[in-house]
């Protein structure tokens, strides 16, 4: 099986599952948001950023680490899981007692209650560690789609139970702490890992090194995606976080769809071929060509159609969004391309570039985020733009300098995407001058019909070879064909 095949392969059931679990999120995010005010979802926004902090110290980075590492023995193992559940209790005590300080800082007393039981997932993530880096080092894509779909499920059906019963905002509380155990329990049982008491940490040394620059980069990175959230809340309101996190939360579906699963597919898989730098210069420019297709024209269509579905799915408090959404749509393209192109410098082991990068951005964070923050929620959307762009360039350039794709390759991978989102915006625009005031589900209808059409044209006509990747991984998975090739 080729490196792409694989790829696709292992996409198929990461980004099958996901966009099924999305599916159900976005559903459950819209009953819940018609339920709470914008007010309860930026306090929760807030807890969920200062704990995800704790989860990306309590990594270490070791996870990609197991990944790479082609000859990680038990002891090595052991030693990753009792090194991450130490930091866990460490990072459980000191979140706790800085609930207090950060309450007052934001002069929110409800943070603190809801920081101090969503801390529990600290434990839960570090348990499940070492399992789930498992499953990805053995490429066990169908074993972590389960996961994340029972995940999903779990986490909907546990959130709208809890409102309709009138916990307000704990209900997003208790459906995500027992979501995470669950998501334990489970990477242990289909991975067939158990942790015992072995410890070594000079056997453990290449992972902790290369994981802990790791780890440092992601942290400043999470710093520099989620610092405007406190600025928001500190500088304008509570209000305006929940406005910003709700389209947040829109823009992100795309992201996660292509970063976190696309993203989690293809690492392991380029870690083995870290040493073929033509096998994986063709395997960077595949995944910049699929990661523009899907990212520039989806979430241009979004945030210029949003007038009609807002107030159709989520009600008329979350009209306010309509504006922000037009401008951080482009720190979404941004962010949806670049993570699985990082993976290829991670690959060859160059950490410190990730390093390099976060630090740039984050120096750009410091300059930017608190003058915009005073301003106005939409000068800070433009300024999460511009850093964002800024993070994107240089991704780009270092991951094709590790594989020496010229900047003309680059070009020609993104540029069928920009040319067609660019006139796809121009069309809805057009359709919803003339059909918004006779009703916004027929401008919505009429607005999903062109998108679909044009989407699955271009698509068709300019990736047609990669489309016929996919179909035949699909049908030799569950139809029992041949690929199209062999039937010639």
């Amino acid at each position: 099986m080729s490196i792409r095949r694989k790829i696709a392969s292992g996409s198929f059931w990461t980004v099958g599952s996901a966009g099924m679990n999305q599916g159900v999120q976005f559903i459950t995010f819209a009953v819940i948001a018609r339920i709470l005010t914008p007010e309860d979802v930026g306090v929760m926004a807030l807890a969920v950023m200062i704990i995800g902090i704790g989860r990306l110290v309590l990594d270490l980075g070791l996870g990609m680490a197991i990944i790479r590492d082609k000859n990680t023995d038990e002891t090595q193992l052991n030693t990753v899981f009792w090194i991450s559940l130490f930091v866990a209790a460490v990072l459980y005590f000191a979140i706790t007692f800085s609930a207090g300080p950060i309450s007052g800082f934001l002069n929110n007393s409800t943070i603190g209650n809801i920081i101090h039981l969503s801390n529990l997932v600290l434990f839960f993530e570090s348990c499940r560690l070492v399992p789930n880096s498992i499953l990805r080092k053995n490429l066990e894509f169908k074993n972590l789609a389960i996961i994340s779909t029972v995940n999903s499920v779990t986490y909907s059906a546990i959130s709208l139970t809890l409102a309709f019963s009138n916990y307000g905002l704990y209900s997003l509380l208790y459906a995500y702490i027992f979501s995470s155990l669950l998501s334990a329990v489970m990477s242990y049982r289909l991975s067939g890992w158990y942790p015992k008491f072995k410890i070594s940490l000079k056997k453990s040394r290449s992972l902790l090194k290369f994981g802990i620059n790791l780890s440092f980069s992601s942290i400043i990175s999470y710093i520099n995606e989620n610092i405007e959230r406190l600025l928001l809340a500190k500088y304008i309101g509570v209000f305006e976080l929940g406005v910003y996190h709700f389209v947040k939360r829109i823009i992100s579906l795309p992201q996660q769809l292509l970063s976190q699963n696309i993203g989690v597919a293809t690492y392991p898989i380029l870690a083995k071929i870290k040493d073929d730098d033509a096998e994986l210069s063709r395997t960077y420019l595949f995944l910049l060509r699929s990661m523009s297709l899907i990212a520039f024209p989806t979430l241009s269509f979004l945030a210029f159609t949003s007038e009609a579905w807002i107030p159709v799915i989520f009600g008329g408090k979350w009209e306010s969004a309509n504006v922000p959404i037009k401008i951080l749509f482009l720190s979404g393209i941004f962010g949806a391309v670049v993570s699985p192109l990082g993976n290829v410098y991670l690959a060859k082991g160059k950490s410190v570039y990730s390093l390099i990068i976060n630090l740039s951005v984050f120096v750009l964070v410091i300059a930017l985020y608190p003058f915009a923050a005073k301003a106005s929620l939409n000068i800070l959307c433009a300024a999460v733009v511009f850093v964002s762009f800024a993070g994107f360039l240089l991704n780009i350039y270092f991951s094709s300098k590790e594989i020496k794709a010229g900047f003309t390759d680059n070009l020609k991978s993104v540029l069928p995407s920009v040319i067609y989102s660019s006139v796809l915006i121009y069309s809805v625009i057009i359709i919803n001058r003339y059909t918004l005031n006779s009703g916004k589900i027929l401008a919505l209808t009429l607005d999903t019909i062109f998108f679909l059409l044009t989407f699955s044209a271009i698509s068709f006509f300019l990736y047609k070879k990669n489309m016929i990747k996919l179909y035949d991984i699909f049908s030799s998975k569950f139809l029992n064909k041949k690929p199209i090739e062999q039937q010639q």
